[in-house]
């Protein structure tokens, strides 16, 4: 949970003077950490980034203690700043929104509480900056056509934040601190973003650092906000709270025009949503009958505003209430409102008794029995790639499930089998003393895109063979109850005549085996290897001694 450091006496003027705030904040969910003369901080839940910010809390506070109700109007002026969008950023940033605000009176505190700010967004769902960077600037030092484009690491050159000497893009990430902590989001970009006027005065290199031209400052009294990342959703909603922010300060919010190559928008938007919710699903959920009127009041109280129609009641939902996405969400915040220790508790009216489902007495069933026969259990990734999966083991045509935006190539399908990833583990390890024995019992992906549960495990040792293998597999399916037989099998990942199929009940339930040298090889392993692989859902819970 983020911890929101401020001024006591702060949230004391915003609240025009209301010092009963502490003993309200606990039943809003806002858990206080710590007041320290003027110093307090809180934490608050990471769905609530609206409360990321004094001017936030302040904001949901003032409905609880009564001093204002209702959802908050917060009218949009014609603005005139114009951003143009060119086509250069689609594959680095594709999305900008932005925003100015006027008649700001800056101070030491709305600086600390707007950087703050920004950096939780820049944390939470900015996701580190990846999905979300905010720039914010003094609009009195630029001009109003603002164009959004993506150029070589050499072309451009500008002074960063906090610094004295010019440098170009390529520069700050190798020299500036921010630069280095975030050079892996531009990794493999041809061309980066920049964000500059009509006078090539630069505001910023998104996601990496503002330019030092816009700094703000006390003299400062209106801001050009931008949001540059790869969510238009995400980029809305963020800059929404931070209008909201700075409209609580005063400030007045003027709009920006955004021309992308085939669309126009306007930003911010502040009207919100609507959401129509049903008061007896509300109800049923808390368990309190709540009338349509104490219903409205009490979203009221919330920040909300809304209406009864037949059978249920309109909400107005708040543009920076991100977290509010389904009718839950409403009762929940009227169950808030209303008061947890205002619900009576009461006993389950049925009695019932839970025991663990088959499915995982027979798995731990197979677990114990390897434990018992010397094995050690692995947990490898689910996520793993082509090469890995089918090349290294010899299969020649193999598909699995692919990543649409991978972030490494090694991560880019999901794996289909557990052998390629029990082979990897043996590699890795294979400086360690013989004879290894692990296994794995976990989730495989197969092209229809349904989950399975398999169990796979090798032995590497000079005196592992077929006969080995097919011991083990035999003892582990005997103290599970299963009876099998065994018939030859082919597989490119095994010795010729030293592979068979696991048959349970007339189907194939798994394979074992000697692994070829070629496949050893593959891994750079010296030792023998024989393996298994056990499809678990071909065998469920079904007669078995566990019961």
């Amino acid at each position: 949970m983020p911890t929101i450091n401020f001024s006591k006496n702060d949230l004391l003027d915003l609240l025009g003077g209301r010092d009963d705030f502490p003993d309200i904040l606990p039943l809003t969910g806002i858990q206080i950490e710590a007041i320290e003369e003027d110093d307090m901080a809180v934490e608050i839940e990471a769905n609530r980034p609206d409360m990321f910010s004094v001017e936030g809390i302040a904001r949901y506070l003032k409905g609880f203690l009564g001093i204002e109700k209702g959802f908050v109007e917060y009218p949009v002026v014609e603005g005139d700043f114009t951003v143009y969008v060119d086509r250069t950023v689609e594959k680095v940033r594709p999305y900008i929104g932005a925003a100015h605000i006027s008649g700001i009176r800056m101070d030491d505190r709305l600086i600390k509480s707007l950087m703050d700010l920004q950096e939780k967004l820049h944390a939470t769902v900015g996701r580190k900056r990846k999905k979300l960077a905010i720039g914010v600037h003094d609009s009195a030092r630029i001009g109003r056509e603002i164009i959004y484009k993506a150029v070589r690491p050499e072309e451009i050159s500008f002074v960063p934040l906090a610094k004295e000497e010019e440098m170009n893009l390529r520069e700050i990430l190798e020299k500036h601190e921010k630069g280095r902590e975030y050079a892996h989001l531009l990794e493999g970009k041809e061309r980066w973003p920049i964000l500059m006027d009509s006078e090539e005065n630069v505001l910023s290199f998104p996601p990496v650092i503002n330019g030092q031209l816009t700094a703000l400052n006390k003299e400062t009294n209106e801001i050009f906000i931008d949001m540059t990342g790869t969510d238009l959703k995400v980029i809305k909603s963020a800059l929404a709270i931070f209008c909201a922010a700075l409209a609580d300060r005063g400030g007045r919010i003027e709009s920006a025009l955004l021309r992308y190559p085939d669309m126009e928008l306007e930003m911010p938007d502040m009207v919100g949503e609507e959401m129509d919710v049903s008061l007896d699903y509300v109800s049923t959920l808390i368990g309190v009958k709540i009338p349509e009127n104490d219903a409205i009041e009490l979203l009221e109280k919330a920040r909300f505003s809304a209406e009864v129609l037949d059978r249920a009641i309109r909400v107005r939902i708040p543009p920076y209430r991100v977290d509010v996405l389904h009718p839950v969400d409403i009762a929940e915040e009227i169950a808030i409102a209303h008061g947890y220790r205002n619900l009576a508790p009461e006993l389950p009216k049925s009695v019932t008794f839970g025991r663990r489902l088959e499915e995982h007495r027979l798995k731990e069933a197979f677990k114990e029995s390897l434990i018992g026969l010397g094995f050690n259990e692995i947990v490898t990734l689910t996520l793993t790639n082509n090469g890995d999966q089918f090349e290294k083991m010899g299969i020649r045509e193999g598909e699995a499930v692919r990543i649409r935006n991978p972030i490494t190539e090694f991560h880019t399908s999901v794996r289909r089998w557990l052998l390629p990833s029990i082979m990897s583990t043996l590699s890795k390890n294979r400086h360690r003393d013989l004879p290894q024995r692990i296994f794995e019992l976990g989730a495989v992906v197969y092209d229809d895109g349904k989950n399975r549960t398999h169990l796979a495990g090798a032995v590497m040792d000079d005196r592992a063979s077929f006969t080995l293998i097919k011991s083990v597999v035999e003892r582990i399916m005997e103290d599970t109850g299963n009876k099998l037989t065994v018939s030859e099998k082919e597989h490119p990942s095994f010795i010729d005549g030293r592979c068979a199929s696991i048959i349970v009940e007339d189907r194939e339930a798994g394979f074992f085996g000697e692994v070829s040298p070629r496949i050893l090889a593959n891994f750079e392993l010296e030792h023998p290897v024989s393996a298994f692989e056990i499809f678990f859902d071909a065998i469920g819970p079904r007669n078995h001694f566990l019961g």
